[in-house]
């Protein structure tokens, strides 16, 4: 087509007498109107400076034209080429085309001979042109792209290309009977027209809240649906196993905590009417508190395995998949900039999808289930705000988490939500943090006697083999050996002070091996015990070997002073409570260590 293009020029070039060879040229049979059309326009712009010889190429058109009349059936061509040239004529005269958006079709209140329309261009401007002859209304769908004549008055083409470039906003609902729809910028809330492809993937429910969209602010259109990055849907839900903790087995005296869990849990699933008649929050929230060892995250397995089955007995089902999404600070935290803000906006966005989805029971019934959310060691990202290295980074992790937990749109505050926060650390927990994390506050200790007692109760399972006394039963000398080993380590007359912590007033205070014990200490101690018994019948054979009261103490003796020798200044009140507020100015050790674990283990 250049070449041809090139003649034509040349030839117009030689004077008006060549029009004619032109007009032939671009008649002929084996050329398709669109070909014609940009051949025309090329001759046309090459003559722009040349008027009298643009006339006499469009007369000499137009009287070909007539003589193609002639020939059979030859109207609809020669109008439609007549089109083009007419249209082209008046883009020289008049300036180019101007694109616009198509919204939709108005209803005009005065006749016109073609349908009116809205659209908007890209300074952001509404307009509403009439259809030319050539667009017919039912190809247009909103979004596409349509060409405007220069003054805006017809719409003379359409293009039925989407943009695929644009900035960036999550997908909050459509509007009720409306092709608009309300995405999230931000902190901003914004209703923009949805362009078709918008449409067909929330009418096939392949688009959730939250989800990515492609936007234009000047023209106010919502285009497409951003494809989920792989893998992240559902990132941060806990797929792993189910804990097989059980409280009434594995928990020598559960935490009150679980209890009152449980109980909260069940309203949520059976009593939601309760809820609704005192106007109470469909949102749990615990946390729990306490030095490392002391029963949290065996209170919330025992708490995720009684959960996981109430689900079954609500559902009648046992497929309904994990509802607990857990926050780990490794997955959350990013050295790049934003990166953080994401991807707690991805977590909450799953924690949403979840919970706002509702399951059908066995029985046909549709309901809400609720949702655990995780969020252990909080004061690794719910730190005070101003307390980080001055990079900011933990007071924007605490800005996107009171924006979400306080959810001042009222969507995820509406879900059943169980939130379960635990910190080894509280004073470390933004106090903002606190107020929305501990609407219940649940302390773990140390264990008292009662404790240790039924710790050992749980661990010592009546068919261990305990030292022989007199012929007693096995139940028996087990029930003495832990009122022994509770007797000798909790004694409150007791000489067993192991360190001396001496305070910045010059005050000291003793601290014996008791006030260090803790449910996973015993449960080490137990296991070291039952260790060196397996060695001994592996050597000695079964005959007279058992447990005994000594063994046991050694082991929870020796237990301590590995935590006592890792006692500092510093870190003292993750191993022993102290006053509050206590500014301590030295550690010393009190007594020797309890026995030697490798000497134990060869005898």
């Amino acid at each position: 087509m250049t070449v041809d293009v090139k003649q034509l020029l040349k030839n117009a070039k030689a004077g008006q007498n060549a029009t004619t060879g032109v007009a032939k040229k671009l008649l002929e049979s084996d050329k398709t109107p669109d070909v014609a059309a940009k051949m025309f326009m090329d001759v046309l712009m090459g003559q722009i400076a040349n008027p009298v010889m643009v006339q006499a190429l469009l007369t000499d058109l137009f009287k070909q034209v007539g003589e193609i009349k002639k020939t059979a059936d030859p109207e609809s061509a020669a109008m439609k080429l007549k089109e083009m040239w007419e249209q082209a004529v008046i883009e020289l005269r008049m300036g180019p085309v101007r694109p616009a958006t198509f919204i939709e079709v108005i209803e005009w209140p005065f006749e016109t001979p073609h349908p009116r329309v809205e659209v908007v261009t890209p300074d952001g401007a509404h307009r509403h042109p009439i259809l030319s002859p050539q667009v017919k209304l039912e190809d247009l769908q909103p979004g596409m792209t349509v060409f405007l004549d220069p003054e805006g008055a017809v719409v003379l083409a359409y293009s039925t290309m989407m943009p695929h470039v644009g900035q960036e906003a999550k997908f909050q609902r459509r509007l009720p009977d409306s092709n608009c729809v309300e995405v999230a910028i931000r902190d901003e809330r914004v209703v923009l027209h949805a362009a078709q492809p918008l449409i067909d993937v929330i009418e096939a429910d392949e688009i959730k809240r939250g989800d990515p969209v492609i936007f234009c602010p000047r023209r106010e259109f919502a285009f497409q649906a951003v494809p989920n990055e792989e893998n992240r849907k559902y990132r941060y839900v806990d797929e792993s196993r189910i804990p097989s903790v059980d409280a009434n087995r594995d928990i020598g005296k559960p935490h009150w905590s679980l209890a009152w869990l449980l109980r909260r849990t069940d309203l949520l699933l059976n009593r939601p009417d309760i809820l609704e008649t005192l106007d109470v929050r469909p949102r749990v929230g615990i946390l729990m508190v306490g030095p490392s060892g002391t029963g949290k995250t065996l209170t919330i397995k025992g708490y995720l395995n009684r959960f996981h089955r109430m689900l079954q007995e609500r559902t009648g089902r046992d497929d309904i998949g994990s509802r607990i999404v857990r926050i780990k600070a490794g997955e959350m935290l990013s050295p790049w900039f934003g990166e953080t803000d994401q991807n707690f906006e991805r977590l909450f966005n799953d924690v949403y999808e979840i919970g706002s989805t509702p399951e059908r029971t066995a029985d046909g019934e549709k309901i809400i289930l609720p949702v655990v959310l995780l969020m252990e060691e909080i004061e690794g990202l719910a730190r005070r705000r101003g307390a980080d290295d001055g990079t900011g980074v933990y007071d924007r992790v605490i800005g996107t988490l009171l924006q979400r937990l306080d959810d001042p749109n009222d969507d995820l505050s509406q879900l059943p939500l169980i939130i379960i926060a635990t910190s080894n650390r509280p004073s470390m927990i933004d106090i903002a943090m606190w107020r929305r994390l501990a609407s219940v506050v649940a302390r773990f200790t140390r264990l008292d006697r009662d404790g240790l007692t039924a710790v050992l109760g749980k661990k010592l399972k009546e068919h261990y083999p305990f030292v022989s006394r007199n012929g007693h039963s096995n139940k028996e000398l087990r029930d003495a050996l832990i009122d022994e080993v509770a007797a000798t380590l909790c004694s409150p007359h007791g000489e067993d002070a192991i360190v001396e912590i001496t305070i910045r007033d010059g005050s000291k205070i003793r601290k014996d091996r008791r006030h260090l014990l803790t449910g996973a200490v015993v449960e080490q101690a137990v296991s070291e015990t039952i260790d060196r018994i397996a060695f001994q019948m592996a050597e000695h054979g079964r005959e007279g070997v058992g447990m005994s009261a000594a063994m046991l103490i050694e082991a929870l003796h020796r237990q301590v002073d590995n935590l006592a020798d890792n006692i500092t200044p510093q870190n003292a009140a993750d191993f022993i409570d102290l006053p509050e507020n206590a500014n301590i100015a030295a550690i010393r050790r009190l007594r020797p260590r309890g026995g030697t674990f490798a000497g134990l283990m060869t005898e």
